[in-house]
């Protein structure tokens, strides 16, 4: 088993080349389920949560007649006018700048998603380790639209997670009393 700790999370954005965006003329929230769109599995895909500026979702389904599993094979596919995808600000800046690709629906977000980092259980971790997930904060953190972790989100979450154990240590004690009192019950004769 792994524990997974929390950096932040990394707002994204729909982006387009500016040809592809004049062949299908205006991108609405009501014509983005009959547009052609690139699929980042399992993140865009399916229903996608809208965020509008105030924060309120919108559900909307996606035709993504093209999928992959790879941040960078998904951004090349838009970048080659594939459809319509979603990339984070960081990746995409320099190529919105250029006029590469142009932002879609510029009112809204796609739901951020989570940015982790899997280390393994328990109290004490080698220096190495502790040593990467600071260099990897210190990376991300500068990136645009990254919301770094707050505090108390990660309190909770810890919280969360040591109530999760407490509660399968208490199942493994449930089962090993019985065993307990067969093994005195042999040992008396």
């Amino acid at each position: 088993d792994l524990v997974s700790r929390k950096l932040g999370a990394m707002e994204r954005i729909l982006l387009a080349t500016p040809e592809l965006l004049k062949r299908l003329g205006p991108v609405t929230i009501a014509r983005l389920p009959s547009l052609p769109c690139v699929g980042l599995v399992p993140y865009v895909q399916g229903n996608v949560r809208l965020l509008d500026r105030s924060g309120r979702p919108r559900m909307v389904a996606l035709d993504t007649p093209i999928k992959t599993d790879s941040l960078l094979s998904s951004y090349r596919a838009i970048l080659n006018g594939a459809g319509i995808g979603a990339a984070a600000p960081w990746m995409c800046q320099d190529d919105l700048k250029a006029g590469r690709v142009r932002r879609v629906l510029p009112n809204w977000w796609l739901e951020p998603i989570g940015i982790h980092v899997a280390l393994p259980p328990g109290i004490y971790r080698p220096a190495r380790v502790t040593a990467f997930i600071d260099a990897l904060k210190r990376r991300v953190h500068p990136l645009a639209r990254f919301r770094p972790a707050n505090a108390v989100d990660e309190i909770q979450r810890q919280n969360q997670e040591l109530l999760r154990t407490l509660e399968e240590l208490s199942q493994r004690q449930d089962e090993l009393l019985p065993l307990y009192s067969e093994a005195e019950d042999t040992n008396r004769g």
